[in-house]
């Protein structure tokens, strides 16, 4: 595999304890030319010479906590000249210790540890997938993002409480919002630097509010998480799925039938909620989660 320019790593850490997993999965990226960027809200040193014994190039930015993975993506776009570079993988670190967050996209149901490894899986799950994402972007002048097929979104009903936000930053950008909203959920991605642009002459970390504990939904964090997309396709290209990994959507299968006769989920107002053959047995009002990324 051979490409012109290197590519632009940027890599969001919040949890620490996650940087090994990252490690590893970095570590598919293999011989193709690249630069590791990698941003974290607050001094680690510990964590830092990991990183630099890691990558001994890499460039490492303490960014405030602002946007959760989105701001400080932002933020690095300012560290960089674009032209430099053709593609840029956006990834970060997401909480695995939520085992009763689920969330149920396009058909599948994931916990938060399975939406995390299922995104970094589609980008970086082994070298040939890496590979094969970067020829896609390469033979085909026409996709502009790349992304595991299951979080590639195109529900408006996800995004129909933000549309008037998603538009007012499209409009500052000087693009027309397509209508279906799609979005890459999670906010990890391979993705054309071009189409990231306008983002960095119009906006900076600062447009973020600082990150509070607790889920938050609806932040200006979640509409880039659509802007994101909606970019890409307003300016004429394709958001297109990485490899689809059948292990996973047999196990998906098994666990919509399993989920009939025992689940256990956390409500919007915060109460854990168990059911037996879809009926509720069990309810605890829970801490709520707090999440950084």
């Amino acid at each position: 595999m051979t490409a012109s320019k290197p590519l632009a790593v940027h890599l969001h850490i919040y949890y620490a304890s996650m940087w090994p997993l990252m490690q590893q999965y970095l570590s598919n990226i293999g011989d193709c030319p690249h630069r590791l960027f990698v941003t974290m809200p607050k001094e680690n040193a510990g964590l830092a010479g990991e990183i630099q014994r890691f990558c001994p190039e890499s460039k490492i930015y303490i960014t405030e906590n602002r946007g959760y993975d989105v701001g400080p993506f932002i933020h690095f776009l300012h560290q960089i000249n674009l032209e430099d570079y053709d593609y840029i993988l956006k990834i970060h670190t997401k909480s695995l210790s939520a085992p009763y967050t689920t969330a149920t996209l396009n058909g599948y149901r994931f916990t938060q540890k399975a939406w995390t490894l299922a995104l970094l899986d589609g980008l970086l799950g082994t070298p040939q997938i890496f590979k094969d994402n970067i020829r896609r972007l390469q033979t085909q002048p026409g996709t502009g993002m790349i992304a595991s097929p299951y979080f590639i979104i195109r529900q408006p009903l996800c995004s129909a409480s933000m549309v008037p936000a998603i538009e007012n930053v499209m409009g500052k950008l000087g693009y027309i919002c397509p209508p279906d909203i799609p979005f890459v959920a999670g906010t990890m991605f391979l993705v054309r630097s071009r189409l990231m642009q306008k983002i960095k002459e119009n906006f900076s970390l600062t447009d973020f509010p600082l990150t509070v504990r607790g889920v938050k939904d609806e932040t200006p964090a979640h509409v880039f998480e659509r802007v994101f997309g909606c970019v890409t396709e307003a300016a004429g290209y394709k958001i297109e799925g990485s490899a689809r990994n059948k292990k996973f959507e047999r196990h998906s299968r098994w666990r919509r039938i399993l989920r009939f006769f025992y689940s256990s989920d956390i409500t919007s107002h915060q109460y854990l909620l168990v059911k037996v053959c879809k009926i509720p047995v069990y309810r605890k009002k829970v801490p709520p989660i707090i999440k950084g990324s």
